[in-house]
């Protein structure tokens, strides 16, 4: 993802990491996801286009290698 911020997710993680984000800290506060639209698997990991609470739509992806998170808005 070009133009990603780093950023910290809370996820549900079951069988494995990242399964479902549930929160994103995203422009100074913590936003919950109100709902995943969609996601994927890239080369680097995990993927979601995600709606929050406060209305924000936004792509996540989880980079396993660096086991950091990027988030950019989707517009």
């Amino acid at each position: 993802m070009t133009n990603g911020l780093q950023t910290l997710v809370t996820c549900f993680s079951g069988h494995t990491y990242a399964q479902r984000p549930r929160s994103v800290q995203w422009q100074g506060g913590w936003q919950d996801i109100l709902t995943v639209l969609a996601d994927w698997h890239t080369p680097e990991g995990r993927a979601f286009r995600v709606l929050t609470a406060a209305g924000a739509a936004l792509e996540l992806r989880y980079l396993a290698e660096r086991d950091a998170w990027e988030a950019a808005a989707v517009t």
